[in-house]
C-alpha cells in the first residue's frame, strides 16, 4: 500500500493519487522513439489479490473464488477464461514499498531509462509517476475481467505524455465531431438506424474554418457489399444471418501494423488503413498507404493534434488519391501541439497521380457513414463483413498499459460489479471523448462474450501483436459512436478519375482529373 498514501491530490480512476511537478516533454520525447515496446514480465511477490488493493475501488476478482457461485451476481467469476486471466494479474497495491522500488529499478533497466542525463530530480519525479500509474493499472485490471494490463513503456509517463499519441480535445469531443457533419443527418441518426440506413444526405459543412465539401454522403446498409465482387459468398449475409467469427486479416485486406510514434496522428493511420482495405477489395492490390500525406497535406485538419477520419477521406477524394508509404514515408516526427504541421511534398503526390497505377496510388470517391451510436453496433458488424475494415473513433483511456485479452466489463460481469469500480463517468473510458482513431478488422465470440478485433497504430510489440480486443454489443469506449468507411472510385482504366455521382455529387474536379481528361481528349483526336 506504499504508493496509495502519497499526499498529493489528483484523481485518476476514482483514486486520489500523486501528481508530478509541472514538466516539459524532454524525457517523453527521448523515450517515445521506442514507444509500443511490449510489456516485460512483472510478477508480484504476493501472487494473490487483496481486499485492500485500492482505497475506494473494489479489488479484482480473487484468483480462487468460492466453489459455487451459481445463481449469484458473481457467477461469471467461474468462467474458465475469467479465471485464467485473473490468475495472471498482478495487484500492485498489495506490494510493499521495497517491492515497488524494485519494480521501478527493473523498469529502468528493461526500458533503457537514463534519468540522470535529464536532471538531478528526474528519477524522483518519474518514480512518483510510476506509482501513480500502478494505481491506474490496478483499476484497469479490476474493471476489465477478461483483459490484462501491466507495466509497459508508458509506466513512468505523465498524462500529458500519454495523450501525445491521442487526438486533442479539439478533435476528440463527440459533439464537435458531429457538428462538422450534415445537421439533418445527425438529427435523423439520433432517432435510430431505421431513419438513416440506405439514405443520402446533402453535405455543406466546414471544418478547420474552411468549407470541406459540398455534395452527398450515404449511410451504409446491410445490403451494401463492395467485397462481393471478390468474395461472392458474402452477398447473402444480413444482420440476422452472418458468421459467428470473421477476420479480414486472413483474407488479405489488412496491411502490417504501423507505429505513429509521438504524434497524435492516429486519425491518419485509421484512414489510410481503411482505404487500404477498400483498394484491396477493388483491385487485388494491398498497399501500404501514406499516412504522412494526410498529416502534412490535409490543411483543414491539424496533423499531430488530430483530425476526423471522414475529413481525411474527403481530402483524399479531392486530391485525387493517396500515395504509397514507400513514395511518401511516415516521418514519425516527435512534436507537440505547438509545432507546425510538416510541409506537404506536393511533387511526390503529383508524380504518383500522374503514373495512375493501382500499385502506386489508391483512389476513393468519398466516404459513407456506418455508425453513430450504440444501436448501430450490430449494423457495423455486417457492414464490416461485406465491405472491409472500418475506420473507428474510440476512447483509448489506459490502453497504454494493455497487454492482452478482451477489454470491457458490463457484458461480462454485469452492471452492479462494473459500476462499483466506475466512480467517475470517464472510468474506465468516456464514450463521448473519442480521442483515438483505429481500424475494426474482425469480430468473434469467446465463451459467450462477443468481441471486436481492433488494429492499433502503436507498433506490433504493443498488445496482441499490435491489435486488441474489446467487447462487442455494449458500445464499449464508444466504438460505435463514429464509424466511417471509404468508397472506391471506379474504374475502368479510361475513366478512373471520372466523377461518380452516386456518393459525391457536385464536387469540383481536381486538377489531376482535368489533366486526365485533357490527355484522354488528345488521344481521341
Amino acid at each position: 500500500m506504499s504508493f496509495i498514501s502519497i499526499p498529493e491530490g489528483e484523481e485518476i480512476a476514482g483514486q486520489v493519487t500523486p501528481v508530478a511537478p509541472q514538466r516539459s516533454y524532454k524525457w517523453g520525447v527521448l523515450a517515445a522513439a521506442a514507444i509500443g515496446v511490449a510489456t516485460v514480465g512483472y510478477v508480484s511477490t504476493k501472487g494473490s489479490a487483496s481486499t485492500t488493493a485500492l482505497d475506494e475501488v473494489p479489488p479484482p476478482p480473487a484468483n480462487t473464488p468460492p466453489a459455487d457461485l451459481s445463481g449469484t451476481d458473481m457467477e461469471w467469476m467461474q468462467r474458465e477464461d475469467v479465471k485464467r486471466i485473473s490468475a495472471q494479474k498482478v495487484v500492485y497495491g498489495d506490494m510493499s514499498s521495497d517491492d515497488i522500488a524494485s519494480l521501478f529499478t527493473k523498469f529502468q533497466g528493461d526500458f533503457n531509462r537514463d534519468y540522470a542525463s535529464v536532471s538531478d530530480t528526474e528519477e524522483a519525479e518519474r518514480f512518483v509517476m510510476f506509482k501513480k500509474n500502478l494505481i491506474m493499472i490496478d483499476a484497469l485490471n479490476r474493471q476489465n475481467p477478461l483483459a490484462k494490463f501491466g507495466i509497459t513503456e508508458a509506466a513512468d509517463y505523465t498524462e500529458e505524455e500519454r495523450n501525445m499519441r491521442k487526438m486533442s480535445p479539439k478533435y476528440s469531443n463527440y459533439d464537435s465531431m458531429k457538428s462538422q457533419l450534415p445537421a439533418e443527418m445527425v438529427a435523423m441518426a439520433a432517432k435510430g438506424p431505421s431513419h438513416v440506413v440506405g439514405q443520402t444526405f446533402d453535405v455543406t459543412t466546414e471544418a478547420g474554418g474552411q468549407a470541406m465539401q459540398t455534395g452527398q454522403v450515404a449511410w451504409a446498409s446491410e445490403d451494401d457489399c463492395s467485397a462481393c465482387s471478390k468474395f461472392p459468398g458474402l452477398k447473402n449475409y444480413t444482420n440476422d444471418n452472418r458468421p459467428t467469427d470473421f477476420d479480414w486479416r486472413t483474407l488479405g485486406a489488412v496491411s502490417s501494423v504501423k507505429n505513429q510514434k509521438y504524434c497524435g496522428s492516429c486519425w491518419t493511420f485509421s484512414t489510410a488503413a481503411d482505404v487500404e482495405g477498400t483498394h484491396f477489395l477493388a483491385t487485388d492490390e494491398l498497399l501500404d498507404l501514406s499516412e504522412q500525406q494526410i498529416v502534412a497535406c490535409d490543411y483543414e485538419m491539424d496533423g499531430c493534434e488530430g483530425g476526423y477520419m471522414y475529413a481525411a477521406m474527403q481530402y483524399v477524394t479531392k486530391t485525387g488519391g493517396l500515395v504509397t508509404d514507400e513514395a511518401y514515408p511516415y516521418e514519425g516526427i516527435m512534436m507537440d501541439y505547438m509545432d507546425n504541421t510538416p510541409t506537404c511534398e506536393k511533387a511526390v503526390i503529383t508524380k504518383a497521380l500522374q503514373a495512375d497505377r493501382d500499385d502506386k496510388v489508391a483512389h476513393i470517391e468519398g466516404y459513407q457513414m456506418v455508425a453513430m451510436g450504440a444501436e448501430y453496433e450490430d449494423l457495423m458488424a455486417t457492414v464490416m463483413l461485406k465491405n472491409g475494415p472500418l475506420a473507428v473513433a474510440i476512447n483509448a483511456n489506459g490502453m497504454e498499459y494493455y497487454e492482452f485479452g478482451i477489454t470491457g466489463c458490463e457484458s461480462i460481469a454485469g452492471a452492479t460489479y462494473c459500476e462499483a469500480g466506475s466512480i467517475s463517468t470517464s472510468t474506465p473510458c468516456d464514450p463521448t471523448s473519442l480521442d483515438h482513431g483505429v481500424l475494426a478488422v474482425a469480430y468473434g465470440v469467446q465463451e459467450g462474450t462477443d468481441y471486436w478485433v481492433i488494429k492499433n497504430s502503436w507498433g506490433s510489440a504493443w498488445g496482441e501483436e499490435g491489435y486488441y480486443r474489446q467487447t462487442r454489443g455494449d458500445n464499449h469506449c464508444g466504438v460505435a459512436n463514429m464509424v466511417v468507411h471509404s468508397v472506391y472510385k471506379d474504374s475502368g482504366v479510361d475513366n478512373k478519375h471520372a466523377l461518380h455521382t452516386g456518393h459525391v455529387k457536385g464536387v469540383a474536379k481536381s486538377e489531376h482529373e482535368e489533366a486526365v481528361e485533357e490527355r484522354s481528349s488528345a488521344k481521341s483526336h
